[in-house]
């Protein structure tokens, strides 16, 4: 992978970097990046930080990021942030203060290299092959067929609420009582 970037600056002090190219899972990356200032207020996130002994001095200023990744099923969720880690309870997700720093262009390039070497480094299927190794599982274990095209005269049952994500419930629509009744899914986009 090649780290290519569009960057868009959004403000005098906030940027958006959209890499051009995606991970092994099909994933795409835009960092949000912004250059915060310490201020006169007694209580500003850097004085709060070196009062309860996060870091070592208060920090005049900081970059603080945002990553926004988008799977192959269009969803869009932070991940890879070298500034976020997994509490002790691994129940949230807390600032990983190793990440906070002033901010100058160095540590710009660290941070964009650390997000971009995490991002590149993912292995694994994409949300898509997961969707549908999801599907095929779901329709061996009912027993059902797997259409792409829906047959003729069969209908879309509405309503149906069961279908795994990416499918609906489709039927040849002939009374229960007839014996004829048949049934499956159909994959949609």
């Amino acid at each position: 992978m090649k780290k290519e970037y569009i960057i868009e600056q959004m403000a005098g002090s906030r940027w958006f970097y959209k890499f051009t190219d995606t991970n092994e899972k099909g994933e795409e990356l835009i960092i949000e990046l912004k250059k915060c200032e310490d201020n006169s207020y007694k209580d500003s996130l850097p004085k709060l930080w070196k009062k309860n002994g996060y870091i070592d001095r208060v920090l005049k200023n900081y970059w603080s990021i945002r990553t926004y990744v988008t799977d192959t099923e269009g969803n869009c969720c932070g991940k890879y942030n070298p500034q976020e880690k997994l509490s002790d309870d691994k129940q949230t997700r807390i600032i990983n203060f190793n990440w906070m720093s002033e901010a100058t262009e160095e540590n710009k390039g660290k941070l964009i290299n650390e997000v971009y070497r995490l991002f590149s480094s993912a292995k694994g299927k994409s949300a898509t092959e997961k969707k549908y190794k999801k599907i095929k599982e779901y329709a061996e274990q009912k027993k059902i067929n797997i259409y792409k095209i829906i047959p003729s005269e069969w209908k879309i049952v509405y309503g149906a609420l069961t279908a795994p994500q990416g499918t609906v419930w489709i039927s040849n629509m002939k009374s229960f009582k007839s014996g004829n009744r048949e049934k499956g899914i159909l994959l949609v986009d």
